[in-house]
């Protein structure tokens, strides 16, 4: 009977203790789901956020690049300008001095496919061709542009033109010389050559299926990277679908461009050269575009699968040390006793927190009645504390915190008490202690801070309200409220200072209120 007793009794005891157990597992287990759930969450949105700034790095390179070249492109079209203003002045002297020009040109070697002088009905009179004299081209699309234009003496570009010397397309460029109707006249052409301007292409890095080009806006693309061939060759359906639709509008963008299963292919960039009717095009492929962002990739993945690893083992070793604690009752309130003292202690700081600070304070305020002794009060806010946090990170911030915590500690009275009220705000008690009194105590503490803080290179400073209790209003929220209004006067009046309130003043203030 004595053993059903006890085994009934022992049943009762580990009964509660197994629920409490199960109970405990329970939130762990969920506890565990949730990390793991958030874990997989921050991940996902790392790598979301880094594919999203690889992209948002294409679309800067390569307007960057686009920029690059077009200024490149256009100063190519400036040389050629001043070369076919040099040759159309010559010409106007005599056409014996454009041919000297022009077997100079040839002996030096240029970037041109070709350069011809021709009279007013198109016969080519001189040209860095050879057997090119004598031909004509009256019926080519530049030298009909530059007779149209000879009067307003403008630079034209024509349609491509083929070389005899080569299968490539050339960029036409044309000026007209004299002045119908006033003397001889005629066209100085010149053929800008493809592979000169391929050589602005070279050591481009722009991925696998990367794309530089330079086309007009017919579609015609004139040269591109390793592989300055002319016609119809380059990327056509980057220049038909994205480019010159946009081109037409726009004189430059960028955007995306997908492949035919909707996975990103390349970050285009363009800018059109109005004058001649050029395009210049660069586009990164999508090889290129996610290189960092796939080893950031790997590294995500591979924390998030350690981070989850060690929720893991966190988890298991959370529910033995739970068993292990619901076994033994001492230790239990052990715990119990540990976790009050943690809630009345800020982690950060190690100071008192707020609500330890009201006990306090209502302890000190009950003697302060008894005895009529002096009590004061001081409320600190850090000055420019949100700039540390947005610029440096909130570790800068939190050591900021730590070093004005051990700044209170080192510079108040052992009599005095500090806490930490929350966020950037700090509270000190002073026991038998007039506000003046206290003030010079908080300016010591004030000038550590700014001169420690502006040492390490932070422009974080506090301000600092201080108030003395009278005996009229002693409600320990109200006293803190009233502190609080002081030292955002100080603040007004430019912070990094400490700002009292004299005791025949707030005595007024508080019988105003009463």
């Amino acid at each position: 009977m004595q053993a059903d007793r006890q085994s009934t009794r022992s049943a009762a005891i580990s009964g509660p203790r197994a629920r409490r157990f199960g109970r405990a597992f329970l939130l762990v287990a969920l506890a565990w789901l949730l990390a793991v759930a958030v874990t997989w969450a921050y991940v996902a949105q790392q790598i979301d956020g880094s594919q999203r700034r690889a992209i948002l790095r294409a679309e800067h390179d390569t307007r960057d690049l686009a920029a690059l070249l077009h200024a490149q492109i256009t100063g190519e079209l400036e040389a050629a300008d001043d070369l076919l203003r040099l040759l159309a002045k010559a010409a106007r002297g005599s056409v014996q001095s454009v041919r000297g020009l022009l077997d100079d040109l040839r002996a030096d070697g240029n970037p041109y496919d070709r350069i011809s002088l021709t009279d007013a009905r198109g016969r080519v009179l001189a040209s860095t061709a050879s057997g090119f004299e004598g031909t004509s081209l009256a019926s080519s699309d530049h030298f009909l542009r530059a007779k149209e234009g000879a009067a307003r003496n403008v630079l034209v570009t024509g349609k491509p033109a083929r070389t005899a010397a080569r299968k490539s397309l050339s960029i036409p460029l044309a000026r007209a010389w004299g002045v119908p109707g006033a003397g001889p006249w005629g066209v100085v052409e010149a053929l800008l050559s493809p592979d000169h301007l391929a050589r602005h292409f070279a050591g481009v890095q722009l991925g696998a299926r990367g794309v530089v080009l330079v086309a007009d806006l017919d579609g015609v693309a004139y040269a591109w990277r390793d592989d300055p061939r002319a016609g119809d060759a380059g990327d056509a359906s980057t220049l038909r679908n994205g480019v010159l639709p946009r081109a037409s509008g726009a004189a430059w963008d960028s955007f995306v461009e997908y492949d035919e299963s909707h996975d990103l292919a390349r970050v285009i960039s363009y800018r059109v050269l109005l004058r001649h009717q050029l395009v210049v095009v660069v586009g990164k492929s999508a090889d290129d575009v996610f290189q960092e962002h796939s080893r950031l990739r790997r590294n995500w993945l591979y924390s998030g699968v350690v981070i989850s690893a060690l929720l893991s083992m966190v988890g298991l070793f959370t529910v033995v040390f739970l068993r292990q604690e619901l076994r033994s009752a001492t230790a239990l309130a052990n715990a119990f006793a540990a976790e009050h003292a943690n809630a009345r202690t800020d982690s950060l700081t190690g100071l008192p927190n707020r609500r330890a600070f009201q006990d306090i304070l209502v302890a000190q305020i009950e003697y302060h009645r008894r005895h009529h002794q002096p009590l004061s009060i001081a409320y600190c806010d850090c000055d420019h504390f949100k700039l540390v946090n947005d610029r440096l990170g909130h570790e800068a911030g939190d050591r900021c915190l730590i070093d004005i915590g051990a700044a209170l500690t080192q510079g108040l009275r052992r009599s005095d008490y500090a806490c930490r009220i929350g966020g950037d705000e700090f509270a000190a008690l002073f026991p038998s202690t007039h506000s003046e009194a206290a003030a010079m105590v908080m300016e010591r503490v004030r000038a550590k801070v700014a001169q420690q803080l502006s040492a390490r290179g932070l422009p974080v400073t506090i301000s600092v309200g201080v108030i003395e209790v009278t005996d009229l209003d002693t409600r320990p929220e109200t006293l803190l409220t009233e502190a609080d209004s002081v030292m955002y006067q100080a603040k007004r009046a430019g912070g990094n200072r400490v700002l009292a309130m004299p005791l025949a003043r707030r005595r007024r203030a508080t019988e105003a209120g009463a």
